[in-house]
């Protein structure tokens, strides 16, 4: 089942370009993220970043998230199994960890 990911900016505020359809599944920071950049696109090759907004700037967000809750199974030994794509999706949302 795919995911979808949209932005916010960091208080949490859903970003001017989200969809405002039900088809958004989680959020994330999207908004003033400041990412790194191609030198032959950037200005001033001495500082390769750029400031940017966009789902693609919050959906290494999730998958950051993702990585630390496989990391904290798979350490754990809480499953010994491997997760289905909806029992991951479950932890993400509601993580086990206060």
């Amino acid at each position: 089942m795919a995911r979808t990911i949209g932005a916010v900016d960091f208080t949490g505020k859903a970003a001017d370009f989200l969809s405002s359809n039900n088809e958004v599944d989680l959020t994330a920071p999207g908004v003033d993220i400041l990412s790194a950049y191609p030198l032959d696109l950037v200005s001033d090759p001495s500082n390769p970043y750029k400031v940017l907004s966009s789902t693609s700037m919050a959906t290494p967000h999730v998958a950051g998230a993702l990585a630390l809750l496989l990391n904290y199974f798979q350490a754990s030994g809480q499953f010994n199994r491997q997760l289905t794509e909806n029992e991951l999706y479950a932890q993400l949302v509601n993580p086990p960890f206060p």
